[in-house]
This record gives C-alpha cells, structure tokens and sequence, in this order.
C-alpha cells in the first residue's frame, strides 16, 4: 500500500492528484498512510488541496491528516490551494480551524501567495476573512508590495 516510486510517492498521491476518490478512499481504508511525505515533503493532503479535490481533502482531514503540514518549503495545503485558486479549499481548511495566516518558509503567507500569483478569487476570499495585509516577508514586504512590484493593479486594488 505504500510502496513508493522515484519521488516518493504512493499509489494514495497518485490518486489524490488525479481526483480518484474511491480509490483514495479504498487506499486509506486498507492501510495506506494519508501521513507519507513523497522527497518534496508533500502529503496527499497538499495534492488534493493543489488540485481542488474536495471531496478527498475531507476524506484525509477525516483521517486525522495534518491540515498544518509543511512541505520541504513549510507550504501547507493552505498554501498550495492559494496558489491554484481553490477558494473552496481554503473554506474547507478554514472550518478545520487552519489559520489563513499561517506562514511558510519566509514567512509567505497565503494573501502573499495569492498577490505573487494574481489569484483573484484567494485573494478577495482571504482579505474577506481578515487576514493580516500587514505581515511581511522575510524580505520586509507586505502583500501590497509584492503585487505592486509585479505591476498588479488588480491586487493593488483590491486590497
């Protein structure tokens, strides 16, 4: 069941990247690990949430998965749907008590993701829930600086 390939992963992250959700869910109920981390430090918690699978993100978070987990650059599922635009990830992290403002390596939060990236629905869904927009990188930017040296107007707007 948790037989690896070259970067890790096993047959569950396969299925959560590809949206396979009774397959996930046959994988988890005959013993694979919704823990296993592939060489990238990812969890099939983070290829869900990357990918917007709901429906498998509810399944590992019933397993008890870390909603807080880092990768090997402290991205967390949270930040990995920040930067694919999954605002009903977000929600679903949210209702499992993650903060929005949770920090990775850099201390980039999701709003600084979401600003890097110009993911719009993230964005607008963060600043609606009252994220920090003054917490800054380990560079000194906020969220605002960092779109506005991308030349951003959309962000810069909005927030």
């Amino acid at each position: 069941m948790n037989v690896e390939d070259a970067s890790g992963c096993t047959p569950l992250h396969h299925a959560a990247w590809s949206g396979h959700t009774h397959l996930s869910e046959m994988l988890l109920n005959r013993g694979s690990s919704a823990l296993a981390p592939t060489k990238g430090g990812l969890t099939a918690l983070h290829l869900a949430a990357a990918n917007g699978h709901t429906l498998i993100a509810q399944l590992l978070l019933k397993k008890n998965t870390d909603p807080c987990i880092g990768d090997n650059n402290k991205w967390s599922p949270l930040h990995w749907a920040t930067v694919s635009n999954h605002v009903h990830i977000l929600e679903l992290l949210s209702e499992h008590n993650v903060s929005l403002g949770l920090e990775a390596s850099g201390n980039l939060t999701p709003l600084h993701v979401a600003a890097e990236t110009g993911k719009m629905e993230a964005l607008n869904y963060l600043l609606e829930k009252g994220v920090d927009v003054n917490v800054q990188d380990m560079l000194g930017r906020t969220a605002l600086a960092i779109a506005a040296g991308n030349g951003s107007l959309e962000v810069c707007v909005a927030e």
